[in-house]
């Protein structure tokens, strides 16, 4: 936020009577730098012009709508929801761009077949509004009225305390809040009322992983299959917990059987491609992250262990490629800059090297084995006794190659 006192009274002035005139053109020179942008794949800097547009001009409903798009594959989901719901409400029209919101839900849910026919938005475009009708409550949830959501739950919930899908309904809502204890006491009085059906388990199921209890979140994803086993993100959901405890055979058997309900499921692709990864089979886990790829183009973590394999290949072109592409993504991840600067040594751009490594450590100032890296680099630019100011940073910081090679180069 500027400060009151930035500007003189000269400035304030002009801004006061000529800006309002200018504002428009200005926002219009945003919005068009960002859907260049986006077209150029930079999303991040893509949203950036579409809010700066926004700054100047607050009524400007397609930088609106697509900085929602940009948040969505940026994965900021309630945040682009926020935006989507700003541009409908100002230019209703404008849902014709972007079908209709149950797509995007649908899109948000995974699909959620008997939920999100309760969250079906019913849009009027001849008026100057959009109402939705049966699920608005949880819409109001994803952008930001939470409290708003619960209290009229609660009040539903005291008139009729007998109804099972309230209580799986608030469940919800307190897992997108990070209640989780509050979201499995809800979906157990669910299943308590109405132990035939299924997206209590479910709900509970991913409640219980996300606090670490694994075999309470199989034993929930296990009854919800058993109700409801034509949904793939159940089997997803189930195959990373069985991952995550080490059953890599169970955890296989699901992702293969997500992908036979949907071929097209990239998400349990990505968490397949990841097994093909840890079991050295480099070529299959290229291949189906390269899959996840074309399904979606932003994918960071397909993009980032695409990279690794084709480095530990050697590929190192194909892996720069992939780097560039992460970090037009998401320009904050330290990591990212210290595998390309890796790359980049491999491909002798030392320069460009340095300044990659210098990235990664401002953003995190832990990561050891960058200082060991870019010390040793420092080395073979001749310039040793940065190179061994480095090489302590690292061994002060537990790497343990680094303890060796200080005590080697730098007495």
């Amino acid at each position: 936020m500027r400060s009151r006192y930035l500007f003189s009274l000269p400035i304030l002035l002009y801004l006061l009577v000529v800006g309002p005139v200018m504002a428009q053109p200005i926002a219009e020179q945003f919005y068009n730098e960002g859907t260049t942008l986006m077209s150029r794949g930079d999303v991040t800097g893509a949203e950036t012009s579409f809010s700066r547009a926004i700054e100047y001009n607050d009524t400007y409903a397609e930088a609106y709508l697509y900085r929602g798009l940009a948040r969505w594959y940026l994965n900021r989901f309630g945040e682009a929801m926020q935006d989507y719901n700003r541009a409908f409400e100002l230019k209703p029209e404008l849902m014709k761009a972007t079908k209709n919101l149950r797509d995007i839900f649908r899109n948000l849910f995974e699909d959620y077949d008997d939920i999100i026919d309760d969250f079906t938005y019913t849009i009027t475009v001849d008026t100057s509004e959009y109402q939705a009708y049966n699920g608005k409550e949880l819409v109001d949830l994803v952008t930001g009225k939470a409290d708003d959501v619960l209290e009229d739950y609660n009040r539903r919930i005291g008139k009729d305390p007998i109804d099972f899908s309230l209580y799986t309904i608030r469940g919800l809502a307190k897992y997108y809040l990070d209640d989780l204890p509050g979201a499995i006491d809800d979906c157990t009085k669910a299943i308590q009322l109405a132990p035939d059906k299924p997206w209590a388990y479910f709900i509970r199921g991913n409640a219980q992983a996300l606090q670490q209890n694994f075999a309470l979140a199989i034993s929930d994803y296990d009854q919800f299959i058993h109700i409801k086993n034509d949904f793939p993100v159940g089997l997803l959901n189930r195959g990373i917990v069985h991952k995550k405890l080490g059953e890599n055979y169970q955890a296989m058997n699901d992702f293969d059987a997500a992908l036979k309900l949907r071929p097209d499921f990239y998400q349990a692709m990505y968490f397949k491609a990841m097994m093909f990864e840890e079991d050295g089979e480099n070529v299959e886990a290229i291949d189906l992250l390269t899959e996840v790829i074309g399904h979606q183009p932003g994918h960071l973590g397909a993009l980032v262990h695409r990279g690794l394999i084709y480095k530990n290949e050697n590929n190192n072109v194909e892996a720069l490629a992939d780097y560039d592409k992460v970090l037009t993504l998401n320009n904050g991840l330290g990591k990212a800059y210290h595998n390309r600067a890796d790359i980049k040594v491999l491909l002798n751009d030392l320069e460009d090297a340095m300044e990659d490594y210098n990235m990664a450590i401002s953003i995190n100032r832990e990561l050891e084995k960058t200082y060991f890296n870019r010390g040793v680099l420092k080395f073979l630019m001749g310039n040793p006794q940065e190179g061994c100011e480095d090489l302590f940073e690292s061994r002060s910081l537990g790497y343990e190659e680094a303890i060796d090679k200080a005590d080697k180069y730098c007495r």
